[in-house]
C-alpha cells in the first residue's frame, strides 16, 4: 500500500494485490491541506475519487470508477495517515456492480512530491 501527496494539491492512495488495485484520489487543491475529515468520492474527474481494477492479470484491464462513496481520515501527521474507505463502481464490460467495503489504511507514511 503506498500515499502520496502531489505539489497539484492531489492526495492519493493505492493497495494492490495479485489481481486486483483499488486507487483513492483526494482532490484538495494547490493550497488546501489534507484534514481529518469525510470526503466523498464521486463518479467525475473534477472531484475526488475511487477507482477499482479487476482481473489485472488479464486484458482488457477496465478501469471503474466510483459512483459514490466515502473516504474518512482519521489521523494525519506530518509523515502518515490513517482512515478508512468505501464505495460502488460498475463494470460496462462484464455488466456487473462492484462494493468496495471496509477498507482501511494505519499509520501509512505517505511521500511529498
Amino acid at each position: 500500500m503506498t500515499a502520496e501527496w502531489f505539489k497539484n494539491g492531489n492526495f492519493g492512495i493505492a493497495a494492490r494485490n495479485e489481481n486486483e488495485t483499488i486507487v483513492i484520489g483526494i482532490k484538495l487543491g494547490i493550497n488546501n491541506p489534507l484534514e481529518i475529515k469525510q470526503y466523498e468520492l464521486q463518479s467525475q474527474t473534477s472531484g475526488s475519487t475511487g477507482d477499482y481494477y479487476y482481473d489485472t492479470s488479464n486484458p482488457p484491464r477496465e478501469k471503474l470508477t466510483s459512483k459514490s462513496g466515502s473516504v474518512w481520515i482519521t489521523k494525519f501527521d506530518n509523515s502518515s495517515v490513517s482512515g478508512t474507505f468505501e464505495f460502488t463502481t460498475h463494470s460496462d464490460i462484464k455488466n456487473k456492480d462492484y462494493k468496495i467495503t471496509k477498507g482501511q489504511f494505519n499509520n501509512l507514511l505517505y511521500t511529498k512530491y
